[in-house]
C-alpha cells in the first residue's frame, strides 16, 4: 500500500470513528432526555397486556398509571396487532429508563446487522476501503437519528427484512425461515403485508408458505392470549380508526379533562412524565411524511383507499414485466435478486398509508447496491446517479432540525423524503432492467 492510500485509509477510518461515535453519543443523549415516544407506546402496550387491559386504551385513571406520557386521547398510541403487545411485555418488567436503553441499543446492533446481511446477500467483496466508506454513509444517514429519538421499531424491521431476502436464495428450508421473518415482520409494520403479491409473481411459493404460516401461528397465539373479543375489537373498531387517523383522533376522544389536567402544563413546556421521571417530548424537529398517499389523500379520499390505489396502480406494469421477462425472474443472481426486492421495498414506502422519516432506514441497503452496480460496471450511469441523489436527499438533514441548511426552497423539503423514494425506485427500476439488458441478471 502506497503513502496516498494509506493516507485514504486513515482519513476514512477517522470519519468512521467520528460519525459512528457521533450516533452513539445522540442514543445516550436521547436515551437520558427523551422520552422516545414510539417506543414508549410499545412499553406501554406491553405494561397494558402484562395487566390484563387493552393495550388500545390509554389507562391513566389506573393505579398506577398506565400511559405513554404523551397521549391525551382516550385511544393508546399502540397501532398494531394484539399480539404484538405482547413481545413488548418482557421489556415492560424492566424499569423505563433500562428498558428504553436496551431498545436503543438494540437498533443500533440491528441496522449494522442488517447491513453485513445485505452484504452478504450480494455475495460480493467490496473491500476494506469501501465497506469504511458505506458505514461512514449509514451514521451520517439522518432518519437513523430520528428512529433513535423517537425508539422505533425500523432498526428491527429492517434486519428482519434483510434476512427475509438473503434466506430466500438458500434451500427450501431456509425458504420457510425466509417467509417466517417476513411473517414477524409484519406483525411489527403491518405495511408489510405488501410483499405477498411480490412473492406470488415471483412465484416464491415456499416463502410465501412461511409468510402464511407465520401469520396463522401469530393469530392463533393472539387468539389464546388475548382471546376473540380483543382480536375482534381491534379488527373492526380499532384498524378502521387508525386506517383514518394513525396515532390521533378528534376532539371527541380526548380524555375528561380533569384526568389529564395535571399534566398540561408539562405538554405545554414540551415536557412528558413517565414512571415518576421527566423527560423532553422531542429532541429536534424533522419531517415527518414519506409517503405519497399522505400528500394525495387530503384530495382523494381515505388514507387506505389511495394507498390501495397506489400499489394497484404500481402492480400492474409489474404484472406485464413479470411475464414479459418471465426467462430472467425466474432464477435472478444475488445481485439482481437484492435489487428487485429493494425496488418492492421503495414501492412499499412510497405508497404505505402509514411511512415516517424513520422507516426510510429500510432504503440504507440501496447503498451497497450502487456501489456493486459502479464496481461491475452493470447500470447505466442515469440509474446510478437517481439512486445516489436519492439516497443523499433521504440522508441529508432538513431545515426542521438545522434551520441554516439551506436558504431557499425550504417548502420542497417538506417533500423530500417522498421525492428520494420516488427517485430510488426509478433507480432500482433501470438498474434491474441493465442486468436484463447486459445478459447478466442470471449470471
Amino acid at each position: 500500500m502506497n503513502k496516498k492510500a494509506k493516507y485514504v485509509r486513515w482519513l476514512l477510518v477517522t470519519l468512521l470513528l467520528l460519525s459512528a461515535g457521533r450516533v452513539v453519543g445522540f442514543a445516550v443523549l436521547f436515551g437520558r432526555e427523551s422520552v422516545q415516544m414510539d417506543f414508549s407506546a410499545f412499553y406501554t402496550a406491553g405494561q397494558a397486556v402484562a395487566q390484563g387491559l387493552s393495550p388500545y386504551r390509554t389507562h391513566l385513571a389506573h393505579t398506577p398509571p398506565i400511559w405513554d406520557g404523551f397521549g391525551l386521547l382516550r385511544h393508546s398510541r399502540f397501532l398494531y396487532p394484539p399480539f404484538a403487545a405482547r413481545l413488548f411485555q418482557p421489556l415492560a418488567y424492566l424499569p423505563y429508563r433500562v428498558a428504553k436503553g436496551l431498545w436503543t441499543g438494540l437498533a443500533l446492533i440491528c441496522i449494522a446487522l442488517a447491513m453485513w446481511v445485505a452484504h452478504k446477500t450480494l455475495q460480493a467483496r467490496m473491500g476494506r476501503d469501501v465497506a469504511i466508506f458505506a458505514g461512514i454513509c449509514v451514521c451520517l444517514f439522518h432518519p437513523v437519528l430520528t428512529l433513535l429519538e423517537r425508539g422505533q421499531v425500523d432498526g428491527l424491521t429492517l434486519l428482519l427484512l434483510a434476512a427475509f431476502v438473503y434466506l430466500m436464495q438458500r434451500g427450501k428450508r431456509q425458504q420457510v425461515a425466509s417467509g417466517l421473518c417476513l411473517a414477524v415482520a409484519t406483525l411489527l409494520k403491518l405495511h408489510c403485508v405488501y410483499f405477498a403479491p411480490f412473492l406470488v409473481l415471483r412465484r416464491k411459493w415456499t416463502a410465501l408458505a412461511g409468510f402464511t404460516s407465520g401469520c396463522l401461528f401469530f393469530g392463533l397465539c393472539s387468539l389464546v392470549l388475548d382471546g376473540y373479543s380483543a382480536n375482534r375489537d381491534y379488527v373492526l373498531t380499532h384498524l378502521p380508526r387508525i386506517s383514518q387517523y394513525g396515532e390521533g383522533g378528534t376532539r371527541d376522544m380526548l380524555l375528561p379533562r380533569a384526568l389529564v389536567q395535571p399534566y398540561l402544563s408539562d405538554h405545554r413546556n414540551g415536557i412528558a412524565q413517565k414512571e415518576g421521571h421527566r423527560y423532553r417530548l422531542s429532541a429536534f424537529e424533522f419531517v415527518g411524511n414519506a409517503t405519497l398517499v399522505d400528500v394525495i389523500s387530503p384530495r382523494w379520499g381515505s388514507a387506505f383507499g389511495v394507498s390501495t390505489s397506489l400499489m394497484g396502480l404500481f402492480l400492474l406494469p409489474m404484472i406485464a414485466w413479470h411475464l414479459r421477462e418471465k426467462q430472467f425472474f425466474d432464477r435472478l443472481n444475488p445481485t439482481a435478486e437484492l435489487i428487485y426486492w429493494q425496488l418492492v421495498v421503495t414501492a412499499i414506502l412510497l405508497t404505505a398509508p402509514i411511512t415516517w422519516a424513520m422507516n426510510t432506514v429500510w432504503l440504507l441497503p440501496a447503498l451497497l447496491i450502487l456501489i456493486q452496480c459502479h464496481r461491475k460496471g452493470i447500470a447505466h450511469p442515469l440509474a446510478l446517479y437517481l439512486g445516489a441523489i436519492g439516497l443523499l436527499l433521504a440522508g441529508m438533514p432538513d431545515p426542521h432540525g438545522y434551520p441554516l441548511i439551506a436558504p431557499y426552497l425550504n417548502d420542497w423539503f417538506e417533500y423530500k423524503y417522498v421525492i428520494a423514494e420516488g427517485a430510488l425506485l426509478i433507480s432500482t427500476v433501470l438498474l434491474l432492467r441493465s442486468c436484463f439488458k447486459t445478459k447478466i441478471a442470471t449470471g
